[in-house]
């Protein structure tokens, strides 16, 4: 019996067209080929086919009861309709005066423009015409530092231009792709011309963010250390940064978001965080965060500096979740305070390859559309709604976490991964989606916000699973990922807490009550060797995998991963005399060897914090997990 041809899940548009066969390659199709014709595919999310069941379950109980809250209030909902229907032809004149108070932007004397409010009063002296165009005009401070900046590139050591695009690229390449602060065509075309979108400093803090995904010894301060690689690069641009704070562009801005992920991946995160914050505060000087379109009596802007703007603003907005979720700190910049779009999902990088060029754009506008999910959950991370308004919470922000990924366009999902045919950064992108599932299920099953009766609650049960599930699947990434990519060792900073997430949920659940650990051993195996893989990268990445082996070891897990890497005799005294030496709090647990006296979770933190790998936090109620263990193993 003939097989039936397999034929593609989504035409291109040419097949369309025609009305043809299409096989669904990309980036060109047979057909499209065979004719020489451009082959282009529809960018989007394919609803096509059903839903899945779990999606259509949430929508169906929220629908459900919303309703019931409106009924509740006696509200009719015919007549409530009509109502936000007669506001929207009346809200013209509402617009204009929210227009109004909103401020402008003006250029200052550097010629940069920067944002002033309503309260400031700079807008009446503005329209009054007595605003002062500071004390050195543009030209002379133009020229003032170019001076400054030639004196501080004489320190400089020459690099050959092989080296110079060989570091460039590899940032386009890997790190751009995920942290799209700088626009590639704008930063290109200025540095061949001179132009404003490309300066000295942001020139060096490229080549010293590009050395950490290179392996060639000439980037490295010290030859026989990784870890110094673009440290000279990192240097240059500080001298740099103190002359470019005298007259801060864009330029500043991108160049302080590149040093702030540098001194991550050292190791040293307060001068990163400094750095970050300091370019948050730069983006808010010069109104990243508005409409320009929407602010009165503002300069007209050149529409590839509009979007540059809105990709930075956007950029920022995305580490800043991140960075919230690495470190366990307040987010910095939030949705509210954004007036300025979502960035457009066609990218305009001008890159050869049409299909690099479109994922590039859906995939930072799926980034963005994801951080301000889990803005919400970071935001109520340690303040959870009282009482039944918890689980509320928990449920509409599980359906917004699936109604994300449901929406997802083609070549972004799930499914188009197991092509091996996408970008590196797209299996990072699920990697979050999956971290943030876990966040959002952390607080709910720590042991304050657990009582007792809540041991068979079913509503725990699912939570569990949950975490289970988000931690199994992003081990799943992390190896769909090295079987395509080789190893992790060019992988954005995110990879290194998303796998640390999931490695300690593994650690810290038992998986389904059963008495063998073989299952999630594998696992946790599979994050200690990603993390390995990023460490040569990412400093924090090493320290995160060796805690995780000394925890390993401690608690008599065996395997091949903890064995390869495990840790040298030396470091193993060394550690021990340095519990020892602390002073001994009698409130706190001891590190010892009755797990069954102790809180497993905060035997880890204790652990963990001797070994200055910071706090975890109290994620799970694991005391009877302890003990059982404890007693599979007397």
């Amino acid at each position: 019996m003939s097989t039936r041809a397999k034929y593609a899940f989504q035409a291109c548009q040419e097949c369309r067209r025609r009305r043809a066969k299409c096989d669904g390659e990309r980036p060109s199709c047979a057909r499209c080929v065979s004719r020489s014709v451009e082959c282009r595919y529809t960018v989007g999310a394919n609803h096509r086919g059903t839903a899945p069941k779990s999606l259509v379950a949430l929508l169906q109980s929220r629908i459900k009861l919303l309703e019931q809250v409106l009924l509740l209030h006696s509200i009719d909902l015919d007549a409530s309709v009509a109502q936000l229907r007669a506001r929207g032809t009346t809200s013209f004149v509402a617009d204009e005066i929210a227009t109004e108070c909103d401020g402008s932007l003006n250029f200052g004397g550097d010629g940069e423009a920067r944002y002033f409010g309503a309260s400031s009063g700079r807008l009446e002296l503005q329209s009054s015409g007595t605003t002062d165009a500071g004390p050195i005009s543009s030209d002379a401070a133009a020229r003032h530092l170019s001076a400054l900046y030639h004196q501080a590139r004489d320190q400089e050591t020459e690099i050959p231009v092989e080296l110079m695009n060989h570091l460039v690229d590899l940032y386009f390449e890997w790190e751009q792709p995920w942290f799209q602060v700088v626009d590639e065509a704008l930063f290109r075309q200025s540095w061949q011309t001179g132009g404003r979108y490309c300066s000295p400093l942001l020139l060096n803090c490229i080549f010293a963010i590009g050395s950490r995904y290179s392996d060639r010894e000439e980037v490295r301060s010290c030859p026989e250390d990784p870890n110094t690689a673009g440290q000279l690069y990192l240097e240059v641009a500080e001298v740099l940064l103190h002359f470019d704070l005298k007259s801060p562009s864009i330029t500043t801005i991108q160049s302080l978001a590149i040093m702030a992920m540098c001194y991550v991946a050292t190791g040293f995160d307060a001068k990163g965080w400094l750095r970050h914050g300091m370019a948050i505060r730069l983006a808010l000087d010069m109104g990243l965060n508005l409409d320009h379109s929407n602010l009165v009596r503002s300069p007209q802007l050149p529409a590839e500096e509009v979007n540059l703007r809105r990709q930075i603003y956007w950029a920022l907005y995305c580490t800043d979740k991140l960075w919230a979720s690495y470190t366990g700190r307040v987010c910095t910049m939030l949705d509210f305070q954004t007036l300025v779009s979502l960035p457009s999902t066609f990218s305009s990088v001008t890159i050869r390859d049409s299909p690099r060029r479109t994922s590039l754009g859906a995939l930072h506008y799926a980034l963005c559309t994801q951080c301000q999910i889990l803005e919400k959950i970071l935001v109520n991370l340690w303040r959870l709604p009282p009482g039944i308004r918890r689980q509320a919470f928990f449920e509409s922000c599980l359906l917004e976490l699936k109604t994300w990924k449901y929406d997802l366009p083609v070549g972004l999902t799930a499914n188009d991964l197991q092509k091996g045919d996408s970008l590196a950064h797209i299996y990072i992108l699920h990697m979050v989606y999956h971290t943030s599932i876990i966040l959002l299920a952390k607080p709910f099953l720590s042991p304050t916000s657990n009582p007792p009766h809540r041991a068979g609650d079913p509503s725990l049960i699912i939570q569990i699973n949950l975490c289970m599930e988000a931690a199994r699947d992003i081990c799943l990434l992390g190896n769909k990922y090295r079987e395509i990519f080789g190893s992790f060792r060019r992988s954005p900073v995110t990879a290194t807490h998303c796998t640390l997430s999931a490695a300690l949920v593994l650690l810290q659940v038992r998986d389904g009550g059963k008495k063998s650990y073989g299952p999630s051993l594998q696992l946790v195996e599979s994050c200690i060797l990603t993390l390995k893989e990023l460490s040569d990268s990412w400093m924090p990445a090493q320290n995160y995998c060796r805690g995780l082996q000394r925890i390993l070891k401690r608690t008599h897990y065996t395997g091949s991963a903890v064995n390869e890497g495990a840790v040298s005799h030396e470091d193993e005294c060394h550690d021990n005399s340095e519990l020892e030496s602390q002073d001994i709090d009698q409130n706190q647990p001891f590190i010892g060897s009755d797990l069954e006296d102790m809180d497993f979770v905060n035997w880890m933190e204790r652990f963990l914090s001797s070994v200055e790998m910071g706090n975890p936090g109290n994620w799970f109620p694991s005391t009877e997990h302890a003990m059982e263990y404890h007693m599979d193993h007397d």
